[in-house]
């Protein structure tokens, strides 16, 4: 063996039988060709999450580093998949701001191919869901004209404000307790109660199972007591 012999140790890898993939890492090698750096998009933005998604010219694995400055400050889960096509959500973002980001994907060989840095920003939180119906709706009776109603608290995605109580269909009143009393009736009178509860964003939940409760009579008025130490004056002849 010479050492200018095809595909030995020593022959000229220029002359050797290469795959079109080798080939190409040779090129890359002796600089005929330049390495490319991905090109990374933020796509399906939310107020809370983004998409990240980028090509690059190798297998490679997939990280993206992200932050509010261009120091980043955030790297997302390793995904050490081999993959020409990459795509990492971002989660857990703040409404309305705008981010730096960069991708970094490292081949087999340990030679890593980084994006320039981009940017994205989110949108504004909107919400459109109500809270929960307010359980267990309750009525007791105290008297002639008062009603006092309870019920279970709601839950919301972002949080409950106040809670909407209605008499016959109507609205009588809000509050932020889980509870009210309902003054002023009318004796021996049937009323029906509802309940709704309403979050920061106005949305107002279902209305809560309808409940009856009537008043009681008012006691029968007492008569006046009869006067007592009556005396009787006669007149003498």
């Amino acid at each position: 063996m010479t050492g200018q012999e095809q595909n030995s140790v020593f022959a000229d890898p220029t002359q050797a039988n290469l795959t079109d993939e080798q080939q190409r890492m040779l090129d890359i090698c002796l600089g005929l060709i330049p390495p490319t750096h991905p090109v990374a998009t933020a796509g399906t933005i939310s107020h809370d999450s983004a998409q990240i998604t980028w090509h690059t010219s190798e297998l490679s694995d997939s990280r993206v580093e992200y932050g509010t400055t261009a120091s980043y400050g955030s790297t997302s889960a390793l995904d050490p998949e081999l993959v020409l096509d990459h795509g990492v959500l971002l989660t857990g973002l703040s409404p309305e701001t705008k981010y730096h980001f960069r991708v970094i994907s490292k081949n087999q060989s340990g030679s890593s191919f980084i994006s320039e840095d981009s940017t994205f920003t989110t949108t504004q939180f909107a919400d459109n869901s109500p809270p929960s119906v307010p359980p267990v709706l309750t009525a007791i009776v105290m008297s002639s004209s008062q009603i006092n109603l309870s019920w279970g608290a709601s839950t919301d995605n972002v949080g409950v404000t106040e809670y909407r109580v209605y008499r016959d269909d109507s609205l009588i009143t809000t509050t932020g307790d889980t509870y009210y009393s309902d003054t002023g009736l009318t004796q021996t009178t049937r009323y029906t109660y509802t309940v709704t509860a309403l979050d920061a964003a106005g949305n107002e939940s279902e209305h809560s199972q309808q409940v009856e409760a009537t008043t009681k009579i008012d006691p029968p008025s007492l008569p006046p007591e009869a006067p007592s130490n009556l005396e009787v004056n006669v007149p003498e002849n």
